[in-house]
């Protein structure tokens, strides 16, 4: 089987162990391939009894399907890069077993390994809208944007053969729900790839550069000491802006000044309660106007 020619080859102290993780993985995402109306074929019982060279090619017999899984593969088995030399001569030896099984010729298996570009397109609705980033095999869905927002202007980005592939594989784990981890060296273009995602999906990006001195508790949060002014300050300001709208802020300058003390002070027993007085007298003002404007409805005309 695939599986256990893959397992045969073995690895090197540098490289990373294949796993039944990543069996699990592109088992999924093979699955993903096959459209909804798919039904398999069986191969003959006379290949358990001989050999598993040319299962797949029976139970897939379309060539475009097995390309997009030798490429599914790449990104699963083989396709994280290769620094020494043992390694490389690693990532061949699967690339070729891959393809051997499924029915890939060393001139396609090149092919697809360094020349197919995948495509980019947008696809628009009948307003001109763009509803659908395909990146080769995946289409992302685009998140919809009032037309009286304008999005912030973008850097310009080409999108070579390199970026490519990287956008491709990006939007496989995206679609997925894969984690997704970037190495590679300064300016060689992570941070601009996922910006550019980002963009033409009309997806916020939050981006934190990390460091040596960063901490768990600069991503996850933590409890640390603060002056209770400074929230006690931010509630005053949304208290004013509900008060204003209520009340006449000229006549009340003295009671906004009494609230502005009580904060700065501390004295926040005498704060929530001109607060809640102030919630008092908004309700009574709205009852009065309900009960004039009932009054008004019914009252009887005078001839």
């Amino acid at each position: 089987m695939l599986w256990s020619a893959i397992k045969a080859v073995g690895s090197s102290t540098t490289d990373r162990v294949i796993g039944l993780r990543d069996l699990r993985k592109y088992c999924t995402r093979s699955e993903a391939l096959l459209p909804s109306s798919y039904r398999p074929i069986i191969p003959d019982s006379s290949y358990a009894q001989v050999d598993y060279d040319g299962v797949l090619v029976s139970v897939f017999p379309n060539p475009t399907l097995r390309e997009a899984m030798f490429l599914e593969a790449r990104d699963v088995f083989f396709g994280a890069g290769s620094l020494t030399t043992a390694s490389r001569t690693r990532t061949t030896a699967i690339a070729a077993v891959v393809a051997e099984h499924l029915g890939l010729t060393q001139e396609k298996c090149n092919w697809l390994l360094g020349q197919h570009v995948p495509e980019v397109v947008n696809e628009m609705d009948s307003n001109g809208r763009t509803t659908t980033v395909r990146l080769g095999r995946i289409g992302l869905s685009v998140q919809t944007v009032k037309s009286d927002i304008s999005l912030p202007p973008t850097r310009p980005f080409v999108i070579h053969r390199p970026a490519a592939i990287l956008m491709s594989r990006i939007a496989t784990c995206i679609s997925m729900g894969e984690p997704v981890l970037l190495t590679g060296e300064t300016g060689t273009g992570k941070t601009s790839i996922i910006t550019h995602l980002a963009s033409l999906l009309h997806h916020p990006l939050i981006s934190l550069n990390l460091s040596q001195q960063t901490e768990s508790s600069d991503l996850l949060g933590s409890y640390k000491p603060i002056d209770g002014r400074v929230p006690g300050s931010e509630l005053q300001l949304r208290f004013l802006d509900l008060f204003r709208s209520t009340f006449s802020q000229k006549k009340n300058v003295k009671f906004e000044e009494s609230t502005w003390n009580a904060v700065k002070e501390g004295k926040w027993k005498r704060a929530a309660g001109l607060w809640k007085e102030s919630v008092r007298l908004a309700k009574d003002r709205i009852r009065s106007r309900l009960s004039e404007a009932t009054r008004c409805v019914w009252a009887p005309r005078v001839q």
